[in-house]
């Protein structure tokens, strides 16, 4: 069991992600997971900027001073 979840994880380098910082493809690292937003710009309660400012990066201090939901 555990070996089909190792499968199934995928891994980036930071480069990689850091090439997804722009307002087509928005990538950020939370609690070192990464996360594609691309689609939840609109969305976001605080608006699209917010996330394009953290895009391509690790967003989790951010995100922790925020005080966000844990539905978040």
């Amino acid at each position: 069991m555990a070996e089909e979840a190792d499968k199934a994880t995928k891994y980036y380098t930071l480069e990689e992600i850091q090439k997804h910082n722009h307002s087509k493809s928005i990538w950020l690292i939370l609690h070192y997971k990464v996360y594609n937003l691309s689609k939840f710009l609109e969305e976001h309660p605080a608006g699209g900027e917010v996330l394009r400012e953290q895009a391509g990066g690790d967003a989790t201090e951010n995100f922790e001073d925020v005080g966000h939901s844990t539905h978040a």
